[in-house]
């Protein structure tokens, strides 16, 4: 079962396939070595590499939306490669699922999976087997691995060690701690004291643009960039961490609950009152803009109907005119409220009328 086939026919169409994550590549692990190593193993058996499909640098928990798989998996189809070698299962990709799904799309297309570390050649049922075995060994040493490193993330968190991503603004890594950047300090100490005094982001991001301060990768303030550096208590000598949670590729990141949320003591650049007076601005102003605001009433909502098509006339959010959702006819409230006064001052100025409505009344 672990032997590799040495009877193969001499044209046989292969193509080699690559994945080394970036992790990998930088302990050592390169490209050139798995194609090389490949090309020889392809050689050695007479087989004829026709294509190779790069995908140096890609994360092996998920291949099957990626370019290069794509091209793979449309040779297979149209027959143009026979086989598909790579140096190792977990090289192919580390995803259960899609390996089972890539040993049975290579079946149906008359086409082989041959892993060299592992010597699988799927042209047999017994090499099929033991590529799905090996395929869910590949997923679990995956999230064995994960596991790993987010506990060691919460660790190092807590012991202060830098993570994965850059210092705030305003401070810098040096020998692995945390400490204020000579350049940026006096800037985020900047947005803080306009804040302070003007009490509009709008006005903090126009003042540093027009004195010519520009964020760390050279850019102008905008609204955003300031209020994330008036949100950030690390200026006030709190460093937040571990309260981010990657909800996968494509996804924004969400917040973990307080409770895991780890700090630790830095240097600050603001005093805690400043920090503390510019927050409960920013956070008055969101209670207040959550508040849900009044409806205008609107007399004629419903009553009002389109001289086109019939339907009753509404007046949208943010819109002074009664419109019809499907002929788009509109008419201005004013206009519509003016008439209606109009008409009811004839109405009341009319001896006659009031004399018979309160006959019909009395009836």
């Amino acid at each position: 079962m672990n032997a590799l086939p040495i009877s193969e026919p001499a044209s046989k169409r292969v193509a080699v396939w690559i994945r080394v994550s970036s992790e990998e590549q930088a302990e050592g692990d390169s490209p050139a070595h798995h194609k090389a190593r490949a090309e020889m193993y392809c050689t050695s058996r007479g087989w004829k590499v026709v294509e190779v499909y790069d995908l140096a640098g890609v994360s092996g928990k998920s291949v099957v939306d990626h370019p290069e798989c794509k091209r793979m998996m449309a040779d297979v189809r149209r027959g143009h490669i026979q086989a598909l070698v790579f140096s190792k299962l977990a090289r192919f990709s580390r995803n259960a699922q899609e390996l089972m799904s890539f040993s049975e799309f290579f079946h149906q297309n008359h086409a082989d999976l041959v892993s060299l570390s592992e010597s699988i050649d799927t042209s047999s049922p017994s090499g099929r087997l033991f590529f799905n075995l090996v395929a869910s060994m590949a997923q679990w040493e995956r999230e064995e691995i994960t596991d790993r490193i987010k506990s060691s993330v919460v660790v190092r968190a807590r012991l202060g060690k830098p993570l994965s991503g850059k210092a705030p603004y305003g401070y810098q890594w040096k020998d692995k701690k945390l400490v204020v950047a000579a350049e940026e300090a006096p800037v985020r100490r900047l947005i803080y004291e306009l804040f302070d005094e003007h009490q509009r982001i709008k006005t903090v991001a126009r003042v540093l643009n027009e004195r010519g301060y520009r964020t760390r990768i050279g850019k102008l303030w905008s609204d955003m960039a300031v209020r994330f550096q008036l949100k950030d208590p690390t200026a006030k000598g709190i460093h937040r961490r571990n309260y981010t949670r990657n909800q996968g590729q494509g996804k924004t990141w969400a917040l973990k609950p307080e409770s895991e949320h780890i700090f630790n003591e830095v240097e600050a650049i603001v005093p805690a009152e400043l920090w503390e007076r510019c927050n409960k601005l920013l956070d008055d102003r969101y209670m207040k803009r959550d508040r849900p605001a009044k409806k205008p009433a609107h007399l004629f909502s419903g009553y009002v109907y389109c001289s086109g098509c019939g339907k009753p006339m509404y007046v949208p959010t943010k819109s002074p005119k009664y419109t019809c959702q499907k002929c788009r006819n509109k008419i201005p409230c004013g206009v519509l409220e003016e008439l209606f006064m109009e008409e009811v001052k004839d109405y009341l100025i009319e001896p006659g009328n009031v004399q018979s409505y309160l006959a019909k009344a009395g009836e």
